[in-house]
């Protein structure tokens, strides 16, 4: 039912006189229903002389504003200085490195992830492949896990018998997956296929 009501605000966002309350209303409802980045959208709409749509390119959804006319079309314009829109990624679904599902590929886009967040390289006494930080006491903690390799031991949970990597952005139990840009808890950012 929301999701109509979403699409009659979205619609009448583009008529004339009403566009910038129904974009309001479109932006409290999705804030009401605690989905920020659509009520900053809607709210980026109501702006007189900017519309702002979604767009998907690439798997990744971007922000698409468009200028009009008007005061704020013409500064957005300016601001720019391009006729063309402006695209800016959405943050929630922003992939942070290329998924090429080839192993060898991946596991190198994921080093240069690794190298650019400055982490540094310490293999485990088991020869797995970790990058990530020193604390201020000196101790190692990981951010990145590459294990190129299927696992073969007997015991091993689910997924370790493929090529894989883990990825996390703390010590708290913030992991990540880095070709989709999500993050969560364990489930999100362990036993990430590399490739085949």
């Amino acid at each position: 039912m929301a999701d109509n009501v979403h699409k009659a605000l979205d619609i009448a966002g583009f008529v004339p006189g009403i566009g910038s309350f129904s974009e309001g209303a479109n932006s409290l409802l999705y804030a009401f229903q605690g989905e920020k980045g659509e009520a900053a959208l809607a709210a980026l709409s109501a702006i007189p002389g900017i519309k702002a749509v979604k767009v998907l390119k690439d798997g990744i959804q971007y922000l698409k504003i468009i200028p009009e006319s008007g005061e704020a079309g013409k500064a957005l314009k300016e601001l720019y200085d391009v006729e063309k829109t402006a695209d800016v990624a959405k943050e929630s679904s922003k992939a942070l490195v290329k998924d090429t599902n080839s192993i060898s590929k991946n596991t190198e886009n994921l080093r240069t992830w690794a190298k650019d967040n400055g982490w540094v390289q310490q293999n485990t006494a088991g020869g797995v492949e970790q990058w990530g930080v020193r604390n201020a006491d000196g101790t190692f903690s990981w951010r990145l896990k590459l294990k190129p390799e299927a696992s073969t031991r007997e015991g091993l949970g689910a997924g370790s018998n493929q090529p894989r990597f883990d990825a996390r952005l703390d010590d708290k139990g913030t992991y990540i997956n880095p070709f989709t840009g999500e993050t969560g808890g364990r489930a999100v950012g362990t036993h990430i296929p590399l490739g085949e």
